[in-house]
């Protein structure tokens, strides 16, 4: 019976960790793509299996994420499908969260948005908005960093995906989202995807919705979702 799960990988900012029966056996996360070598450079781990983890039949999982590019070169936006706010609790068992989530429209991100141990969780609250029809606002999700802190978060806004946060990596901390994609005059489903890397777990250290400008002009009223 094999007793360890061996990888080799190389590239850049990609991530993968690996699970026995549940029980966290290590993660992966390629190189920043400012080091040269990370193209070229294979990198070879093994995680061992606990004895206490093994039983007669087993099921080994593994969270990949690749960043959303092909080995064409070309980008492809079929990861960013909608609907899947309106998955509801189906929502936490495709991507492996717990059901006991942030899933409340009377919660605060100032509560904490937090993971005690390696895996993935789902965050769920609805953001009311009300800007005036003639006010151009472009809305953007801001996070802040933590360099020392190996966690990812998804941001979908009504069903898109419109953001992949990496905290030690970054570089990028903005994720603009649409008027069209979120109601500026209505309720809007939010949903934060937590991915934690290290046993420990992680806690996002802030997060906000910003107004990166302020405009009064002649665009087009948008009313609503556009689908």
């Amino acid at each position: 019976m094999p007793r360890a799960l061996d990888f080799l990988y190389r590239g850049y900012n990609f991530g993968f960790s690996a699970f026995l029966n549940g029980q966290f056996l290590g993660s992966g996360q390629g190189r920043a793509a400012i080091d040269p070598s990370g193209r070229l450079v294979l990198v070879n781990a093994t995680f061992t299996f606990p004895d206490h983890v093994v039983k007669e039949e087993n099921v080994v999982s593994v969270v990949v994420d690749n960043m959303g590019l092909e080995q064409d070169w070309c980008s492809d936006d079929a990861f960013k499908v909608g609907h899947l706010t309106s998955y509801g609790i189906s929502l936490t068992e495709k991507i492996g969260s717990p059901r006991d989530s942030w899933n409340s429209t009377g919660c605060s991100p100032s509560a904490g948005i937090t993971l005690d141990r390696a895996g993935t969780t789902a965050y769920k609250t609805k953001l009311m908005l009300d800007i005036d029809k003639h006010a151009d606002v472009p809305l953007a999700f801001r996070f802040e960093r933590t360099l020392g802190k190996s966690y990812r978060v998804m941001v979908y806004v009504n069903e898109w995906q419109f953001g992949k946060f990496v905290s030690n990596f970054g570089p990028q901390t903005v994720y603009p989202v649409p008027e069209g994609i979120s109601d500026r005059r209505g309720e809007n489903d939010v949903v934060l995807v937590l991915w934690s890397l290290d046993g420990a777990g992680a806690n996002v250290a802030n997060v906000e919705l910003i107004a990166t400008n302020v405009l009064f002009s002649s665009k087009e009223v948008i009313n609503g979702l556009v689908n």
